[in-house]
Parts: C-alpha cells; sequence; structure tokens
C-alpha cells in the first residue's frame, strides 16, 4: 500500500509509564489517500468503509475503481509483492525479508496483470506479478 499526499501526526506521550519517555505516536492523518490493488474473482460495490487499526479503530472511507487488465509475459513489475504467493519473477530485490515470505521489488515476472491509472496527472502503466491461485500446481 503507498500514500499519496499524505500527513502524519508524531505526538509525544504524556505519561512517564511509557519507556522511554519519548515515545512517539505516529498517525495517518485525514485526508490522507491511500492506494492498493485488490484482485477479486467477483464484483465489489463501488464504495465502502473500513475499520483500521488494532487498538483504537479508526474508520477509512474506500472507493474502489475497476481497471481493464492484461495479462503478459516477461513484464518488468513496478509494485512491491509478496514472493510466496506470486508466479516466478526472476531478478527481483527483497525489501524485508520474512519467514511467510519475503517482501520484494523490482523484478521480471514470467506472468503479470498490467493496468495503466491516471497518478499525478499521468497515465502510467502498473504491473503485478500474477498470484498463485488455490489449485494450481505450485499453490
Amino acid at each position: 500500500m503507498s500514500a499519496q499526499n499524505e500527513g502524519i501526526a508524531a505526538m509525544k506521550s504524556r505519561t512517564r509509564l511509557a519507556y522511554p519517555f519519548f515515545t512517539k505516536n505516529v498517525m495517518i492523518m485525514p485526508g490522507s489517500e491511500l492506494s492498493t490493488l485488490v484482485i477479486s474473482e467477483r464484483e465489489l460495490p463501488r464504495k465502502l468503509v473500513v475499520n483500521i487499526g488494532a487498538k483504537r479503530a479508526g474508520v477509512l472511507r474506500v472507493k474502489l475503481t475497476q481497471v481493464e487488465v492484461d495479462v503478459t509475459e516477461n513484464q518488468y513489475v513496478s509494485r512491491p509483492f509478496n514472493v510466496v504467493d506470486v508466479e516466478k519473477v526472476t531478478n527481483y530485490t527483497v525489501l524485508v525479508p520474512h519467514e511467510a515470505g519475503d517482501i520484494a521489488v523490482f523484478g521480471i515476472a514470467e506472468r503479470s496483470y498490467t493496468y495503466m491509472i491516471w497518478e499525478g496527472g499521468r497515465k502510467r502503466k502498473v504491473s503485478f506479478p500474477a498470484l498463485k491461485w488455490k489449485g494450481s500446481e505450485d499453490g
């Protein structure tokens, strides 16, 4: 997930129960715009509201936009992905190592989803590695 036009607030803790004393809480401020890719087998509602956060849950209004997706081969991928959830990707860079599956960036996907979006007044091509589906040989 990436944020555009985001605002964050860092607040210094006022309690001495926190250690160290200079502990800060960082939050996403109202008005922040977040974007993510949702791949679904069925139609999703255009607008919905989701709860975010664990302790002090917030509300995030979501607007979904359907895009036309092309399946391409040997495509450079432009978004981060979880290595264990996607089909074959070569020459990727591990961003966050994790036992449940490394988060990687870049690389060449043997098969990928490609679509166009408007970002900052420009049309951009977005490519994401094809996902392993339940029932496939690999996953």
